[in-house]
């Protein structure tokens, strides 16, 4: 069975789901593990051209596959191709505006990527010698070996996997290299960011984002389907549809002139399920379910919206402390992720790049890395 696996770099240094990487099929691989010459060098910490070609065509296999996959899932529900084709060297020399405001080929921005990748892995693993940090966790190093094992039994043996390596300057050791590399990252960040870290954005940052930024909900659903004895809910009739819709309509009248209050809608008709409080912030809900939340003025007020699916009564509630705390990993985890990404960056001018290595790799032509 073939196998291949993304190289698990961090969220941040992808700036679509498809941008990845690749080193030349022609890149002196035939000199094989002895071509040692640095691709970067930080302060004595290096990326070999082994480990690159290992990080670059990891990645080739894995952004081929997902290619292949999300394409076809694509043209299953709309019956186009996403990127307009289905063939994979065309969709590379594809282009786009990147975030810089760069028109780039889908290729060359992959290239940046894993470029960007190891910058990051030399500028943590000096940091992590700065801060006497070492991998000494017991169950990350156990982890490491599980992968390695995992790849040694999918390639048949050691021997195996070492021949499919060294088609890319690289061994088992590259591997086991690669993988440390990724845990030192890790270990940086909670170093300097995790619970006790010297970095740590304070708590009333993260309070004040939130308060600022959240709104918290709670709706009644009447649904336009209905139960069925065996297989999936059946659509109502109209004639149910227009009793649903009514039966909300008179609801949210008693509940605007204060007849009943909206936690009674058990009291009033058997077709409401309650969805209880919701913490969102924008990009988070269905595009025209926020815009009727937003038409809500002051705490309590209610919005009547239809969907194709049903109709919901929405609640405009204040947030409070135990809301906060819900939500507190959401806030902090992406914003210290941005800081952490920032701080690595700060150092990357001060990487010094081979560029007469780096220009014999191309993202189009090396041959994807596949265990198998």
């Amino acid at each position: 069975m073939k196998r291949s696996r993304k190289a698990g770099f961090p969220a941040r240094v992808f700036i679509l789901s498809f941008s990845f990487i690749l080193a030349a099929a022609f890149l002196l691989f035939s000199c094989g593990k002895s071509n040692e010459t640095p691709v970067m060098n930080y302060n004595g910490k290096t990326v070999s051209t082994g480990l690159f070609a290992y990080m670059l065509s990891s990645q080739k296999a894995y952004v081929k596959d997902t290619f292949s996959r999300n394409t076809a899932d694509h043209f299953a529900k709309t019956g186009e191709y996403l990127y307009g084709t289905n063939d994979f060297e065309e969709f590379l020399s594809k282009t786009f505006i990147n975030k810089s405001g760069d028109t780039v080929t889908y290729a060359e921005n992959a290239f940046l990527t894993v470029l960007n990748t190891a910058k990051m892995f030399v500028v943590a693993d000096k940091l992590c010698g700065d801060y006497n940090l070492k991998i000494v966790d017991g169950q990350t190093l156990e982890d490491i070996e599980e992968i390695i094992s995992g790849d040694i039994e999918a390639a048949g043996g050691k021997v195996y996997l070492e021949d499919i390596l060294t088609e890319y300057g690289a061994d088992i050791e590259t591997e086991r290299e690669y993988l440390l590399l990724q845990a030192k990252v890790d270990l940086l960040y909670d170093y300097l960011y995790g619970k006790n870290g010297s970095q740590r954005i304070a708590d009333s940052v993260i309070s004040d984002i939130f308060y600022e930024q959240y709104k918290k909900i709670d709706f009644l659903f009447y649904s336009f389907y209905s139960d069925s004895e065996v297989g999936d809910p059946s659509p109502d009739s109209p004639q149910r549809k227009e009793e649903k819709i009514n039966a909300a309509k008179d609801f949210l009248a008693e509940v605007t002139s204060g007849e009943t209050s909206f936690e009674d809608y058990k009291t009033h008709d058997g077709f409401a399920v309650y969805d209880k409080g919701l913490c969102f912030t924008e990009g988070m809900l269905e595009e025209n379910f926020a815009n009727a939340v937003s038409t809500i003025s002051s705490p309590r007020g209610v919005v009547f919206y239809q969907s194709d699916d049903g109709v919901y009564l929405i609640r405009l509630l204040t947030p409070d402390d135990n809301d906060f705390l819900a939500y507190y990993d959401d806030i902090y985890k992406p914003l210290s992720k941005n800081a952490f990404y920032d701080f690595l960056e700060s150092y990357y001018p001060e990487v010094s790049l081979s560029q007469e290595t780096l220009d014999k790799y191309n993202f189009v032509t090396i041959k994807p890395l596949e265990v198998s």
